[in-house]
């Protein structure tokens, strides 16, 4: 955590600066004049595909469709803005075959989703501890319940939304 701003605008400055198509505004078009944009999306690009797959993440169990983002074996609601964030680079990336990705980016917003429907009350808590309790197990510890009013969620829910169409985001 508290990296996360640093990462997540890392896509989100060359989103909002550089031209786009008008048919698909994710097509983005950064030419020698921005090299400092060129810059910001191939170091998300480096940060994204490195560290994500093998530190950030645990998976529930065997279910590959539900993985929980994760910092130190800590779910924090603030990290569910990593589904958005990785969807919108696969989709910004149109170089990349993004499918492992984008699929990463579905399963994490399921994550957060199960996060939401574990509780009694319906709300995410702001903090998590999870463990592998085994290969195929993971145990979730209390932390902090709290909830905060975080909007990394929502904003995830609509990115895919708006990139699938799907009804279920």
């Amino acid at each position: 955590s508290e990296s996360d701003y640093f990462v997540e605008y890392l896509l989100k400055v060359p989103l909002l600066s550089c031209e786009t198509d008008n048919d698909d505004l994710l097509t983005l078009t950064c030419g020698q004049e921005h090299p400092v944009l060129q810059d910001m999306l191939a170091l998300h690009d480096k940060i994204v595909r490195g560290p994500l797959y093998s530190k950030h993440v645990v998976r529930k169990g065997s279910d590959a469709s539900i993985t929980y983002p994760t910092d130190n074996s800590r779910y924090h609601q603030l990290l569910c803005f990593l589904p958005g964030l990785v969807a919108l680079g696969v989709s910004a990336n149109k170089d990349v075959n993004g499918e492992d990705e984008f699929a990463l980016a579905e399963a994490l917003v399921q994550g957060c989703h199960d996060m939401y429907t574990q509780t009694t009350t319906g709300l995410g808590p702001e903090e998590i501890h999870i463990y592998r309790a085994g290969p195929d197990q993971i145990s979730i510890f209390e932390g902090n319940r709290s909830y905060l009013l975080r909007p990394e969620y929502i904003e995830s829910l609509f990115i895919m939304y708006r990139l699938t169409g799907k009804e279920e985001y």
